[in-house]
């Protein structure tokens, strides 16, 4: 204190007694730890440091968003393919579906029509072509049938086409 002699602390009225010094709580420490256990420093490894810059940068962030994910993807396919009976369960569902589209009704061809020819040539056409009505427009090759009409020596052109009925 500023302005006060050794003479006058003595005389305020207190006593000359020192105060007596207080020990302070001790905190609690965590288990497993001594007390004189030399403290953990706060900084990163040098390890710990690179490995977190090396996952900012972009290559890195890329192989774990898209890398990792589309090879762990890769790889239950390819485990679940090996076994035979699926794959051929895989085949037989797809061919199943491919099927039910091919067969629907809108890709029906119910009649054929053949213009500019004689009664006689239509009727030769008819028998002589591989068509059995209905079928699938998936299963007529237009080419072939053209191909198999245009060897009559009664044809002088041919053209095939498939059209979707009138509504």
């Amino acid at each position: 204190m500023f302005g006060v002699t050794p003479e006058q602390r003595g005389t305020s009225g207190f006593g000359s007694r020192p105060t007596p010094a207080r020990n302070a709580p001790m905190r609690p420490q965590p288990q497993g730890q001594s007390r004189n256990a030399p403290r953990r420093d706060p900084a990163p490894s040098r390890l710990a440091y690179r490995l977190h810059r090396m996952w900012l940068t972009p290559f890195v962030r890329k192989i774990m968003h898209v890398g990792l994910p589309g090879f762990l993807i890769a790889l239950t396919i390819g485990i679940w393919l090996s076994d035979e009976t699926r794959r051929a369960q895989l085949s037989g569902g797809i061919t199943g579906v491919i099927e039910k589209i091919q067969n629907r009704e809108e890709f029906m061809v119910h009649d054929m029509s053949i213009e500019g020819a004689s009664p006689v040539v239509d009727k030769g056409l008819r028998a002589m072509l591989p068509v059995t009505l209905p079928a699938s427009s998936f299963d007529i090759d237009l080419e072939a049938l053209r191909a198999r009409v245009l060897k009559l020596d009664a044809v002088d052109r041919s053209s095939c086409a498939s059209s979707p009925a009138a509504f």
